[in-house]
């Protein structure tokens, strides 16, 4: 249990709060954000709360009327924190769902745990519909190279820059597993390495290192951890090579992933998961081959997913040229 938030003794919310955390985080797999992202939103509504003169649940005291009144105000409270922002701006539709999603979920778990008892005050709230995956969005492969051809591969930061993102770009994973990976995830065989990933949900799954990759990878741990590489299993596979970790080997940081993707091609590191299906698509990969590659469980959430990323495509451009004598 994450004891940080059970601070105030007797306070049978915070002791709720703290329950349901811990649960998603068994449940959730070490590398999902979820909880963290959970604990936020319920502190943060909780303080909206108590700033309207109520807290996340009834008194068990209240009358049962002045209890559904209590709980109305809970509702419209919620309602008023998902669509709140620090900067006055209006919130997307992702991060209004999400924040209910976390409240719902919190109340429904409470629910079944018999902690609380008050319901669900998230149920009459209308949740805007987005479409799945909207704005995503591929980068150009040729401008994927020239950038990966302007890294320095004889230094050690640009070995690594060099071999990490090229992983992200012909595996198509996601950011953190492949930013948690360790030396033991590698299984190498005399013609090829195989990469052993830990998904969000805590299932494993594997992809093979491209032949251009693999000798680059093997190049990149053999400078940073010598010829032994091989026996250092548990040590990550990417370090960090600042300053202020000189020597020790240190992992490097989901955040640090991102400036490094941000540095060279100024987007997240989530593009080159897009990229990856765009280019596995064009060159005439079937929808379930990606799917596995991808790590989707559905195979209509890829064909969702490849049809937002294709939705600028016209192959008939060329006929149309002609045909207005353009």
């Amino acid at each position: 249990m994450n004891t940080a938030i059970v601070s105030q003794e007797g306070d049978p919310i915070l002791y709720a709060i703290a329950i349901f955390i811990d649960a998603i985080r068994q449940q959730g797999g070490e590398f999902s954000r979820t909880p963290d992202i959970y604990l936020n939103c319920l502190m943060e509504f909780r303080d909206i709360c108590h700033s309207a003169g109520i807290d996340l649940a009834p008194p068990k005291t209240l009358s049962a009327q002045h209890a559904a009144q209590y709980m109305t105000a809970i509702t419209i409270a919620a309602q008023g924190y998902a669509g709140s922002s620090k900067r006055q701006k209006q919130v997307s539709k992702a991060t209004y769902n999400q924040r209910l999603s976390a409240l719902s979920s919190f109340y429904n778990y409470e629910t079944t745990q018999r902690l609380l008892e008050c319901g669900n005050p998230i149920l009459s709230i209308k949740r805007p519909k987005g479409r799945a995956y909207s704005g995503s969005e591929a980068l150009d492969p040729d401008s994927v190279m020239d950038v990966l051809a302007t890294i320095d591969q004889t230094t050690l930061v640009g070995l690594r820059d060099y071999v990490l993102l090229s992983l992200f770009f012909t595996t198509g994973r996601r950011l953190r597993e492949v930013q948690r990976l360790c030396i033991g995830d590698l299984t190498v065989t005399k013609t090829r390495g195989i990469l052993h990933f830990r998904t969000k949900g805590g299932d494993e799954e594997r992809s093979t290192v491209s032949p251009k990759v693999f000798p680059l990878l093997l190049q990149w741990l053999e400078r940073a951890y010598g010829p032994s590489w091989n026996q250092c299993k548990t040590s990550p596979m990417w370090i960090s090579l600042s300053t202020r970790h000189a020597g020790t080997r240190t992992q490097i940081t989901a955040q640090s992933v991102e400036r490094i993707f941000f540095q060279y091609f100024g987007t997240n590191a989530h593009k080159a998961r897009h990229t990856f299906a765009r280019t596995m698509m064009k060159s005439g990969a079937t929808i379930d081959e990606i799917r596995r590659m991808l790590g989707h469980k559905n195979i209509a959430t890829t064909g969702i997913y490849l049809a937002e990323l294709s939705k600028e495509d016209n192959q008939y451009l060329d006929h149309l040229d002609t045909a207005f004598g353009i």
